[in-house]
């Protein structure tokens, strides 16, 4: 609403048209709640374990990027997401793609259940214009997460009617934390804390 109407208080039926086209598209309800299965993530399993006996950090999970075609019109197959995983490992992370972040590292990344996820290592220091990081994350000031890349090829092409420019060799160099006022590319992203997964792998 916020993109097509002016405001995102105000509905107006092109950002109803949009939003709803694009849920149709991908076969998503929004009435109800969105949940991965609870046996995601089951690759970062060692790393987590490490995470419980890290006192200056907290760890985060990521959904970090989808195969679909985001409202930035960029298609993301699911081959290309497989092979590019990987290399978001180790990039620099900023904030709403403007400010570097320092004190916040990916330390690993996979493709797994259709999702390009991440594991993040947040200093309890880290701090973004006066407030902490890891507050901002917790408190739903950072609800979203957008990926950064760069590819080999563009091409035209379309996924369910929608046409996109289809990204071959893509390689992830960097992720942005996102501010709740920030429209994310692919709404399906998210951040959340992994405690509860450090006493499942426990």
């Amino acid at each position: 609403m916020k993109r097509y109407c002016g405001s995102p208080d105000k509905e107006c039926e092109k950002g109803k048209q949009v939003y709803y086209a694009w849920l149709n598209a991908h076969g998503l309800d929004d009435t109800k709640p969105y949940r991965k299965p609870q046996e995601a993530f089951k690759w970062a399993e060692p790393r987590i374990r490490l995470a419980k006996e890290d006192e200056e950090a907290k760890y985060y999970k990521v959904e970090a990027l989808f195969p679909v075609n985001s409202l930035n019109k960029n298609l993301y197959l699911e081959d290309e997401l497989l092979r590019a995983a990987r290399t978001l490992i180790g990039k620099p992370v900023n904030m709403n793609h403007e400010v570097p972040l320092e004190g916040v590292e990916i330390i690993d990344a996979e493709f797994e259940d259709g999702v390009v996820e991440a594991l993040l290592r947040v200093s309890r220091n880290a701090e973004f214009e006066g407030k902490k990081i890891v507050d901002m994350i917790d408190n739903g000031e950072i609800l979203h997460v957008s990926v950064e890349g760069s590819c080999r090829n563009r091409r035209i092409q379309s996924l369910d009617g929608e046409a996109g420019f289809s990204c071959e060799g893509l390689i992830l160099t960097g992720l942005a934390l996102l501010q709740s006022h920030v429209l994310p590319g692919v709404p399906l992203t998210r951040i959340e804390p992994i405690e509860r997964m450090i006493e499942r792998f426990m």
